[in-house]
């Protein structure tokens, strides 16, 4: 709670690296830092060493190669490579009344120079679009936002902890943000590394609600860490 929010963490390098850094957290790297920590401690392995092995394992593809088209730049395509690994589960498929994914996703391959590395190296286009081709046929569910609501079914599904990525209809994109989900006794609350609150909190607001005021979020994809 209230470490910073730095947006770009990974875009620091010339050439793609294993960036670890906890003092400065996007969305994104709140995440993957709290996900990496919790499956060592879940393996019992508790050295630096340990954390960045974990830490590159899930940031990256099949190989764990470190490569820039490697890293799981889309939300759906992370949890897609670390439920084979085994380090997370789906929890949306569980629910009734889900929506799925159907969108073309290709953000990155349609705006190159938005993105310092890619721009820098536009040969890795052809290999990001290929990942991007694998993400669009995925087809995830997600609960529309307007069925997150503080219900006995939704309470029993999701639990504390749990990873929650807000759908988008943004042209291209599959999520807009991620954090954890934080039950309190009026309703679901999301944590997360907030850029309008310039560090991690947890919102005041119900997740519904904070669903209703972003105007391109259409709901919410549930995964646990295994």
């Amino acid at each position: 709670m209230d470490i910073p929010y730095v947006g770009h963490t990974l875009e620091i390098n010339d050439e793609e690296k294993l960036v670890i850094n906890t003092r400065g957290l996007d969305c994104t790297t709140f995440v993957e830092t709290v996900v990496a920590l919790r499956l060592c401690d879940r393996e019992g392995r508790y050295g630096f060493d340990d954390y960045c092995d974990m830490l590159q394992k899930i940031r990256y593809g099949e190989s764990d190669t470190v490569a820039y088209w490697n890293r799981n730049h889309y939300f759906v395509g992370w949890l897609a490579e670390n439920e084979k690994k085994g380090y997370v589960e789906r929890i949306t498929d569980s629910l009734y009344h889900t929506a799925k994914i159907d969108a073309e996703i290709n953000f990155m391959s349609g705006h190159v120079e938005s993105y310092k590395m890619l721009n820098a190296h536009r040969e890795w286009v052809p290999k990001i679009e290929d990942m991007e081709r694998r993400v669009t046929d995925l087809h995830y569910p997600f609960i529309p936002k307007d069925r997150v609501e503080n219900s006995e079914t939704l309470r029993e599904l999701i639990h504390d902890g749990d990873i929650l990525a807000l759908t988008t209809e943004i042209p291209g994109l599959d999520t807009q943000h991620i954090g954890f989900a934080h039950w309190r006794e009026d309703g679901l609350h999301l944590m997360n590394a907030s850029l309008l609150h310039k560090r991690v909190v947890i919102e005041e607001k119900l997740l519904y609600d904070y669903l209703q005021g972003q105007k391109k979020m259409t709901g919410v994809i549930v995964a646990r860490i295994r």
